[in-house]
Parts: structure tokens; sequence; C-alpha cells
């Protein structure tokens, strides 16, 4: 997770900019990440699951960053 963490980490601030093969690179990641822990078996999920998107000011965003 850490090695995925990083990656993400190093792709973000393009993705973010609009650079769209940074995004794509981001998604690779985070699905890759969905693999490893699971979370990509849809058959799991409960019935009434929804997902959600979760909108951060920029002062959360900074917050967030480690």
């Amino acid at each position: 997770m850490a090695r995925l963490d990083a990656l993400q980490q190093a792709l973000w601030d393009k993705a973010m900019a609009s650079d769209v093969e940074a995004a794509r690179e981001v998604r690779g990641v985070i699905m890759a990440r969905c693999r490893l822990l699971g979370l990509d078996d849809r058959s799991k999920q409960s019935v009434g699951w929804t997902p959600r998107t979760v909108v951060l000011s920029a002062e959360d965003r900074e917050a967030l960053r480690l």
C-alpha cells in the first residue's frame, strides 16, 4: 500500500491540473489498491450501497496532506 500511496501522490497534482495521462495513471493506482484490498468484488456489495462523492475545500485538502 505504501508503494501505491507514493505513486498516487507523485501523480496527484498533475491529475488535478487536468493532465489526462496522469489522471489515467492515478485511476490505475486506485484500481490496483481496490484489487489488493478486495474492494472490487461487486458481488460482496450490499444491495443498499450507493457510492458517494466527497468534495473538499482547499483548506481541507491542505489539512489532509502529510
